[in-house]
């Protein structure tokens, strides 16, 4: 069995991996209509779309010598909320890899008055198979 790895590749960014919860549905065709990531059901279609449930941490992994640590979060959490613009990219955590879209208002970051530059910011996400 292949572990997780601590650290994953979502489209262009690396983000710090907590935990990832697997499950699946029955597989969609999926569209991107102007940034919006629409399915539609496909009747006695026999495969499955994983669904991932993702909590992570954003630490700068893209950090530059040129940058602060603080930049960099902020540079990769711009990144990340980037990604959900309804279409797929690709997506590797040492068990699953291939395509996923961000489902729809579920990138949630865990922001509070108590957050400091620099402090890693803490998220989840789902993510859906994009087959």
């Amino acid at each position: 069995m292949t572990a997780y790895n601590a650290i994953v590749t979502f489209g262009s960014v690396s983000l710090g991996l907590s935990d990832v919860r697997p499950s699946s549905k029955p597989s969609t065709l999926k569209t991107n209509l102007g940034q919006t990531f629409i399915e539609h059901d496909i009747p006695m279609r026999n495969l499955k779309d994983t669904v991932l449930s993702v909590n992570g941490v954003i630490t700068g992994l893209s950090r530059t010598s040129a940058q602060t640590v603080a930049q960099a979060i902020e540079i990769d959490r711009t990144a990340l909320e980037a990604l959900e613009d309804g279409d797929k990219h690709a997506y590797d955590d040492g068990r699953h890899s291939g395509n996923f879209v961000i489902a729809p208002s579920t990138l949630i970051f865990e922001d509070t008055a108590n957050n400091m530059p620099g402090e890693p910011q803490k998220f989840t996400m789902e993510l859906i198979q994009w087959q």
